[in-house]
């Protein structure tokens, strides 16, 4: 989890106790909050994101009070934000008067007319453990997810149009989005829209589940072609059928010459037999896959999604696809 992401968590864990409100700092790189406390009113912290599990680097840390602090023009508090603050360490938080929140929803907080001490909690990776292993197991929390990163504005649709977006049962998404809340990695949506807190890192944990917990799902079938090069004159329709895999990595990138051919569809096997010219066989270099997302007109050569693609080339042994897919990741940081 990156910064913003565990100081958007910490803030969502501790907001049943405090309020805080996000200020703009053009002046430095800390983060600015403004919590709000009983009765109206208002005390200004300068909060820092640091990972510390040492008492000696909590003193060290409490030592460099920021300089911008003791400044006239800024009557603010130091703010430790943190992944995680043991019981001994919120101690000595407590001890030092260093004010703390973290992930997990431990706390130290004291200002005029307001003491907050909230320890204990365990951590969140080990509270959500068996969660979190779970999710990554389920094809449907698979498919769910696969489907908020590629489609954006799905994160605040409801439950039905996220289950209908995924091709999974209603039932299904509830559990899924909750997984998620409890990881950290998408907002509760309370008072304002959901957002997914830190799509890098859920993007690589899906691409590293996805060949095990989800592809094997997708009714895979493999083909033998007419010629190794049939791909570059097939027409693929992308609202029914588009190209995953190495093909995919190649109109992308232009890196990889494909040897493989990987298809997500939604077109009968039978029709798509005909189409192409295709026959079963088990060693074939054409894999068919069904598609688990809406398919939609997008470029000459339609292709999955980026994500998709780089899982794709992930689970393939074959040194070139690892390159290749290291530039697919790029191309899905950069978007």
């Amino acid at each position: 989890m990156d910064d913003q992401g565990i100081i958007e968590s910490a803030l969502e864990a501790i907001a049943p106790v405090l309020q805080f409100e996000a200020l703009p700092n053009l002046s430095s790189s800390a983060t600015r909050l403004k919590a709000y406390i009983q009765d109206g009113e208002e005390y200004l912290f300068e909060a820092q994101v640091r990972s510390i599990d040492r008492i000696q680097a909590l003193r060290i840390f409490k030592a460099n009070e920021p300089k911008s602090l003791t400044a006239q023009k800024w009557n603010g508090k130091q703010l430790l934000i943190a992944p995680y603050i043991s019981p001994t360490m919120a101690d000595e938080c407590r001890r030092l008067h260093l004010n703390f929140i973290d992930v997990s929803g431990n706390a130290f907080i004291r200002v005029p007319g307001c003491h907050v001490f909230i320890t204990g909690i365990p951590r969140r990776s080990e509270a959500q453990a068996k969660t979190t292993i779970g999710m990554w197991t389920r094809p449907s929390a698979l498919r769910v997810i696969f489907n908020l990163l590629t489609q954006p504005r799905l994160v605040n649709g409801t439950q039905r149009e996220i289950a209908e977006a995924a091709g999974v049962s209603l039932g299904s998404v509830g559990p899924a989005i909750k997984d998620l809340e409890n990881l950290g990695v998408l907002s509760r949506g309370i008072d304002s829209p959901r957002r997914l807190l830190s799509a890098d890192t859920l993007e690589t944990e899906w691409a590293t589940h996805y060949p095990v917990a989800l592809r094997d799902k997708l009714n895979g079938r493999r083909y033998k072609p007419l010629t190794d090069s049939w791909w570059k004159d097939a027409q693929l329709d992308g609202e029914k059928a588009q190209w995953g895999g190495e093909v995919a990595a190649f109109h992308l990138t232009s890196f990889i010459k494909p040897v493989a051919a990987t298809i997500y569809s939604k077109i009968p096997r039978a029709d798509l037999m005909v189409l192409y010219r295709l026959k079963p066989d088990p060693q074939g270099s054409v894999e068919v896959l069904d598609a688990f997302w809406p398919l939609s007109k997008s470029a000459e050569h339609p292709t999955v999604p980026p994500l998709l693609v780089y899982a794709d080339l992930l689970s393939s042994r074959d040194d070139r696809s690892f390159e290749a897919a290291r530039l697919v990741q790029q191309r899905l940081r950069d978007a």
